[in-house]
């Protein structure tokens, strides 16, 4: 056996894989923090605003539960003229009144038509429209970083026999895999060839 194989026995393999693997997860580690402090992904933020109008007049219908018509209040007058045309008062009590009344402002239009008739509303239509439009924010924010291709380092160690541990450098892509490997104990190198049969979704 050479020096080199002799160097490599069981107690000293063990070294080697453990050096290795603090070196591999130290590299993992340090890689990660220069990454993410050197290069800062910026953010896709996009805002999109719709203002969407209201065409549609609306009207409220004069049946319950949607209108509810009571008597209030009744006042009567302190006084009563004496001179008065019973002939005109009974026709202006039978008479209907048909009342037209506008709101207009810049959020809302109000229209309401009331016909009366013998001191009561025989009659009501309520329509409004919306003026102000609603707004409408959306916002597509997209930090994602998407990788494809990987350059990838790890270690084979056998259980059995750990002195054979391995070191392997393979590029890695969307279908397939390649790779080259160092076997110490053998003083070799190995290559390696994969491809990607299932994809796992995140």
């Amino acid at each position: 056996m050479t020096l080199a194989m002799d160097l490599l026995s069981k107690p000293v393999a063990y070294i080697v894989v453990i050096a290795m693997f603090i070196l591999i997860v130290g590299s993992f580690i340090f890689g990660y923090q220069y990454r993410k402090n050197h290069f800062v992904c910026d953010d896709n933020i996009q805002y999109d605003t719709t203002y969407v109008y209201d065409t549609v007049i609306h009207e409220i219908t004069q049946y319950y539960p949607y209108y509810v018509e009571k008597i209030d209040t009744i006042l009567y007058p302190d006084s009563i003229f004496i001179n008065v045309d019973t002939a005109e008062i009974l026709k202006d009590y039978f008479a209907i009144k048909v009342h037209n009344r506008i709101w207009v402002d810049s959020l809302l239009n109000v229209w309401i038509k009331d016909s009366i008739s013998q001191n009561k509303i025989i009659g009501h239509k309520f329509e409004y429209k919306i003026l102000r439009p609603q707004e409408i924010v959306t916002v597509i924010e997209d930090n994602s970083v998407h990788y494809d291709k990987y350059l990838n380092v790890s270690l084979t160690a056998p259980i059995k026999y750990p002195e054979y541990t391995g070191i392997n450098l393979s590029y890695i892509y969307n279908k397939a895999s390649f790779g080259v490997g160092y076997i110490p104990k053998h003083n070799s190198f190995s290559l390696s060839a994969g491809m990607n049969i299932y994809k796992f979704r995140k």
